[in-house]
Order: structure tokens, then sequence, then C-alpha cells
């Protein structure tokens, strides 16, 4: 994109010309870093699907210290209560991330057999390598 930016200014023979050329680049862009309206659910689901990712280390920081614990000093009812109430984070982490990244394969699929944001078919790739959030199995 910003080749084809610099050869559309180097043939530009007016301002109104760069000017054009410009406003192409910069929606360009803004489309690349799913900005626009329309890109908005890929957009927020990706954000979710990070975020679900802080929210799993976090959770499992957690886990890994009362077990530590656990082991350290013996059974206790606070550590088994705080691995449960984890392990019961950790499921519904792991069913939200499950459904955001099912969520997201489907959209991308969507948009690349439309051939919207082409550079998302890579992103589907990665998500879906070995097809097992493959919007047919859902």
């Amino acid at each position: 994109d910003s080749k084809e930016l610099e050869r559309q200014i180097s043939v530009a023979s007016a301002l109104d010309q760069i000017t054009a050329a410009h406003s192409w680049f910069l929606r360009r862009m803004r489309d690349k870093c799913l900005l626009h309206q329309r890109a908005a659910v890929v957009a927020d689901t990706i954000r979710r699907v990070l975020d679900l990712s802080l929210s799993f280390r976090s959770a499992f920081i957690t886990y890994q210290r009362a077990y530590a614990s656990l082991m350290r000093v013996g059974p206790n009812s606070a550590d088994l209560n705080s691995l449960d109430e984890t392990e019961r984070e950790l499921d519904q982490i792991r069913h939200n991330f499950r459904r955001c990244t099912r969520l997201l394969v489907v959209v991308l699929e969507k948009l690349a057999q439309r051939g919207f944001h082409p550079h998302l078919e890579d992103l589907l790739t990665r998500l879906s390598f070995n097809q097992y959030y493959c919007s047919e199995l859902l």
C-alpha cells in the first residue's frame, strides 16, 4: 500500500491527485487496522480474545499459587476453596475463548469468501491452521 501511495504521488501532476492518493491510503490503513465500522465485530472479537488471554494468565497464576500453598502447607479450606473457584473461572474463560474464537473464524471465513479484508486471510489461516475451529464443525 505504501508503494502504491508512492507511485501515485510520483505520477501526480496536481495537488488534488496527491490529496486523493493520500485519502485512499488513509482509508486502506483504517480498514487494515479494523477501525472502520464494518470491521467492528472483528475488532471487538479480537480484543475479547486478547482480554480472555490476560484473564487466563491471571487465573492460572492464582491457581498455581493456591496449589503450591496446598502442597507446602497441606489441605486447608482456604486453599481448597481458592482452587475450586479458580478452576471454575478457568473453565468459564475456556468456554468464552472457544466461543469467541469460533465466532472470529466464522466472520473471517465470510469476509474471505466475499473478498473483504484479504489481509485477514492470514489470520484465519493461523487461527484455524488444522481446521480445529472450522465453521463447518460448529
